[in-house]
């Protein structure tokens, strides 16, 4: 829920599970943070001889993305280990992102990319993770739910 103190930035849930699962019943991965997503067209130039030398353009391609840091302890909880073995078996997992204010946000079947990974002296700390659309899933939809769509 929403924090009573005025935070910077985008406050949000991700919830994570298996590819197919129903929204409703994702469960919220707690060992994240810095989490964001991205939605945006590209675009594509159709300008014609009758557009008398100014240009147009058609929407492109959309670019869809979700990141966030997965923190790593000890003993990750289920969901922590459902993420880390997507990004090493690199299969697809469900994903929903809610905005803490409005209470929705994408949700869709991702696979998840890690990156960047933080290291405080000898320990890992957390693993950067970048979260794209899975091909043969269809495309993310805008979902309104606050609790992984319930």
């Amino acid at each position: 829920m929403p924090s009573s103190t005025p935070v910077l930035g985008f406050e949000g849930y991700i919830y994570v599970g298996e590819v197919g699962a129903a929204t409703g019943t994702l469960t919220e991965l707690k060992e994240c943070n810095q989490l964001n997503f991205n939605m945006s067209f590209g675009e594509v130039d159709a300008t014609m001889q009758g557009n008398h030398g100014v240009k147009s353009y058609k929407k492109g391609l959309q670019d869809f993305s979700i990141g966030f840091s997965l923190l790593l302890q000890d003993t990750q909880s289920d969901e922590g280990d459902l993420v880390l073995n997507a990004i090493r078996s690199r299969t697809p997992i469900q994903i929903h992102v809610v905005n803490a204010l409005s209470g929705e946000g994408p949700c869709g079947t991702f696979y998840v990319f890690g990156s960047e990974v933080s290291i405080d002296g000898e320990n890992l700390e957390s693993i950067a993770c970048t979260c794209r659309p899975a091909a043969g899933y269809g495309v993310p939809t805008i979902v309104k739910g606050t609790n992984g769509g319930t």
